[in-house]
């Protein structure tokens, strides 16, 4: 390794870093290819001699990096972004150089303390419960499945960790009809069983109709099943709509439901003061996750999740008594017992970097100007003839249809707006995607990749405009 590290093939990797930012805002943010065809330029068979580094770094040029999509470019709008900065970069670079698996203290004293004070840089500057102590996952998606474990052992004094479900009524999980699918998921994964996951209907404003979940909760005992949890969300995927934390609270608070809050892109904003709003009622919540790697310029994967009492994964998660006891006479935090996997990246190391590089300000600055280029380009867009709005616009993620005067169905308007969508995505310099809600099809624009510019949106808006004058 240290060989490597001082001759030519270090540089030559950097080289292909430096050449790929420094083009990538020409480049295409999709590639232009069909399902298949890098699959079908690779051989066959591994070698059975070696290749030298310099013919795997030139096919890494010439084979993969064009078939990328290209998260970073500043036209990338679509889903949510995947964020990237130097800062963030470094850390990765030497977090995977050192090559440590920061699992227990032990194994790693460094990681571990720092990932313990990383959680608390985060909480602080979210404006989260003091008292919240957190872990690094790798995904959101992770994060709720573990909530829905510690969720389910709570309620049954750990029965199914020990015994299984064996004689138990069903258990019941509430969330929203716009909840993310990984709820679902966690709910299959964990054995609760998809069927057991009660979609609660939503608000004019698609928030979860709180008086929909108190009926629900209270039917599901009347039948003799046994509910355990509800999902909030702050910042669905589709439109950014938010439930009310202090509502659903309260029903939690009334039946005894764990209370899980998925922020996993909104999460970020709460840096900025005046975006925590819609956080009211959060001090009730029993988890809470966000992730860095989406909005706060950290490299994929950094999941941040947090417990209002971590003894409820500590019980969980920890498969011996004795060693429990153990580490907690001697102050020591082993984060293999906060989660699922026994492995754990060195993940704190990027958002050190991060975190100290940009600075409190810094971080609130790119975020504020993110949100100012979202409402830039909502007035551009619906100054245009025949855009609506169908939802107000929260943060910065937009969602637009086309209705142009000569068109009076939803069918017509959801099909030209996909048309409209189509264009701007063959154009190469964006990449935008759709969503449907309540049979709308919506255009959705997240201007919040860590390069985007007000040209970029001046760009977007014209293009826009552009392909609309041509379905007027």
């Amino acid at each position: 390794m240290l060989t490597e590290l001082r001759d030519d093939k270090w540089k030559a990797l950097l080289d292909l870093l430096q050449h790929y930012y420094s083009a990538l805002s020409d480049q295409s943010v999709k590639p232009q290819v069909v399902p298949g065809s890098v699959y079908a330029s690779l051989p066959e068979q591994l070698p059975d001699t070696p290749e030298s580094f310099e013919k795997v770094l030139s096919d890494t040029r010439q084979l993969i990096m064009p078939a990328l999509t290209h998260w970073q470019h500043p036209g990338f709008m679509a889903l949510f972004p995947s964020n990237s900065s130097f800062p963030s970069l470094a850390g990765e670079v030497i977090s995977s150089g050192v090559a440590i698996n920061a699992m227990m203290w032990d194994t790693s004293p460094a990681a571990t303390e720092l990932e313990q004070r990383m959680m608390e840089w985060l909480r602080d500057l979210c404006g989260l419960p003091s008292h919240w102590q957190g872990v690094l996952q790798d995904t959101a998606s992770t994060a709720t499945l573990t909530a829905v474990i510690a969720a389910r052992e709570k309620k049954t004094t750990h029965r199914v960790k020990n015994d299984g479900f064996s004689g138990l009524p069903k258990m019941i999980l509430y969330t929203s009809e716009h909840a993310h699918y990984s709820v679902e998921k966690a709910a299959m994964s964990a054995g609760i069983g998809r069927n057991n996951v009660r979609k609660i209907q939503c608000n004019a404003d698609l928030s979860m109709d709180t008086d929909a979940l108190r009926m629900q909760v209270e039917a599901d005992l009347q039948d003799g099943h046994l509910p355990f949890m509800v999902c909030a969300t702050l910042g669905t995927t589709s439109t950014l709509a938010f439930d009310h934390l202090q509502e659903i609270a309260a029903v939690c608070n009334a039946f005894d439901l764990w209370l899980h809050v998925d922020a996993a892109y909104a999460g970020s904003a709460f840096i900025l003061e005046e975006e925590r709003g819609v956080m009211a009622g959060i001090g009730a919540a029993d988890s809470y996750v966000f992730n860095p790697h989406k909005w706060l310029f950290t490299q994929f994967d950094c999941s941040a999740f947090y417990v209002s009492d971590p003894d409820d994964l500590l019980t969980v998660f920890s498969v011996s008594a004795e060693y429990l006891k153990a580490t907690r006479e001697q102050g020591i935090i082993n984060y293999k017992d906060w989660g699922i996997p026994l492995g754990r990246r060195f993940r704190s190391l990027k958002l050190w970097y991060v975190l100290r590089t940009f600075g409190r300000k810094g971080l609130q600055d790119k975020i504020s100007r993110h949100l100012e280029l979202a409402r830039t380009l909502q007035q551009r867009l619906t100054a245009m003839d025949g855009w609506i709005m169908p939802y107000p616009m929260h943060m910065n993620v937009l969602c637009l249809q086309y209705r142009p005067e000569r068109l009076k169905t939803l069918a017509e308007w959801n099909e030209v707006t996909r048309n409209i969508l189509d264009e701007i995505n063959s154009d190469g310099r964006f990449y935008l995607t759709g969503t449907t809600v309540e049979e709308m099809f919506l255009i959705r624009i997240v201007p919040a990749q860590t390069e985007v510019s007000r040209d970029t949106i001046e760009a977007l808006a014209e293009l826009i405009e552009e392909i609309t004058m041509r379905y007027a």
